[in-house]
């Protein structure tokens, strides 16, 4: 079954966008339902999940994204499920 949802690679910039305009850390929850405005998903939109039976697909999802931009330098993890730009994103977000 194919998935409605965006590509990893929207999901990623919207990802560091919501971080970008919320100018601090925020929780893995309020990234995900500032996403979901951000893009357009119903909260009722990858809600099963074949990777995971704890959570929706949108979640397993943007784990990954999460980690992919953590190993890239571009989000750093500041506490248990809190996340932020980091200061390398910062300063090139201040640059452009």
């Amino acid at each position: 079954m194919k998935s409605d949802l965006p590509t990893e690679r929207v999901l990623s910039s919207a990802l560091l966008k919501v971080l970008k305009e919320a100018r601090g850390p925020l929780t893995v929850a309020e990234i995900e339902e500032r996403l979901r405005l951000l893009i357009g998903i119903s909260a009722n939109e990858g809600t099963s999940s074949a990777e995971s039976k704890t959570r929706s697909d949108l979640s397993y999802r943007l784990a990954w994204c999460r980690t992919r931009l953590r190993k890239n330098g571009e989000i750093v993890k500041v506490g248990h499920g809190v996340w932020s730009l980091s200061p390398i994103t910062i300063e090139e977000n201040l640059k452009s």
